[in-house]
């Protein structure tokens, strides 16, 4: 979907679900800002140990060329999560279905591409994959 994001995460002892929505919302803003601004945050924490540089600058090629002349604000994402305990085997196939057919909910083609029914093992070779008209 264009404005939000649905995920299942099996949280661990360590990394408990707000550790892991803290570091999602922040490696993703970092990027994302990075794409769209050319530059770092002063005093950026990153925790990310993903190696995607190669990517992001791809992306953010991408990016200029198409939206040059257009001014975006600072992405951010919303300061709340929503989150569900999955309690039995019912309850993970009613949320895996959601999660993956959620596109058809909102009207978008049956070809939707950002949805998890598609081969996606390539999808740091394609910058052009994650930008929207």
């Amino acid at each position: 979907m264009y404005d939000h994001i649905n995920l299942l995460i099996q949280p661990s002892d360590e990394f408990n679900i707000s550790k892991i929505m803290k570091s999602l919302k922040e490696n993703v803003a970092r990027d994302i800002n990075y794409i769209i601004f050319n530059q770092r945050n002063e005093g950026d924490t990153s925790t990310c140990r993903l190696q995607i540089r190669g990517s992001i600058l791809k992306f953010q090629s991408l990016f200029k060329n198409r939206y040059r002349s257009k001014i975006f604000p600072k992405f951010q994402w919303q300061a709340s999560f929503h989150d569900h305990i999955i309690r039995n085997g019912k309850d993970f196939l009613n949320h895996y279905n959601y999660t993956i057919y959620n596109f058809q909910k909102h009207q978008l083609p049956s070809d939707w591409t950002y949805t998890s029914l598609n081969d996606q093992s390539d999808l740091t070779d394609r910058a052009d994959f994650w930008l929207f008209d």
